[in-house]
């Protein structure tokens, strides 16, 4: 069995591409819920169910971005 350590350099390529994974989860959730928030209205407001997945899966984009970025800068 062979024992690889990742360089301290790799370690911080590897955080950092998490942080971006999960800024960029942010943005486009934020876009997608600017484009799909009538989505949101309809839901809400006249009971649509069918479009509650527009209105969720952004919002759960937001939520999931910014754990993995809470995540990444944890020591």
């Amino acid at each position: 069995m062979e024992l690889v350590l990742l360089g301290r350099r790799d370690l911080l390529l590897h955080l950092d591409s998490r942080r971006l994974l999960g800024a960029f989860l942010i943005v486009m959730g934020g876009w997608y819920f600017i484009r799909w928030s009538d989505s949101l209205v309809k839901w809400l407001d006249k009971g649509e169910l069918k479009e509650a997945k527009y209105a969720l899966y952004p919002i759960l984009m937001v939520v999931l971005g910014g754990g993995l970025m809470l995540v990444a800068v944890q020591p």
